[in-house]
């Protein structure tokens, strides 16, 4: 079975489309998406997405979203004069969804 161990990974849109991302592979072997990465020894491996995670602490120990889309909104300025933002995390393959919300969030922040 030489040579199925990496597929392509995509999936398959609501409408029925299908989406394929040309640099996102799947390990048949390990059951997870993996990356094409160069190592330090000059060999190319096919990496586990294990360092694509959203955590919701600084510890990194809340683990909130893998490979969602992570929109963040300017809202203002603090009391020092630094930029303050809103993140939002939103489904997983629901990119434009998230971008439609944080232009309602950025809407209704402004006024």
């Amino acid at each position: 079975m030489a040579g199925t161990r990496l597929a392509l990974y995509g999936f398959v849109l609501e409408d029925g489309t299908e989406q394929v991302y040309p640099y996102d592979w799947f390990d048949r072997g390990r059951g997870e998406q993996c990356v094409l990465e160069q190592w330090s020894d000059g060999a190319t491996y096919c990496t586990p997405f294990s360092t694509r995670v959203v955590y919701s602490d600084a510890s990194c120990t809340a683990e909130v979203a893998r490979m969602s889309p992570v929109v963040t909104v300017p809202v203002g300025r603090g009391p020092l004069g630094l930029p303050l933002g809103v993140s939002l995390i939103g489904a997983y393959a629901r990119d434009a969804d998230a971008i439609r919300v944080a232009r309602w969030v950025e809407a209704r922040l402004a006024a």
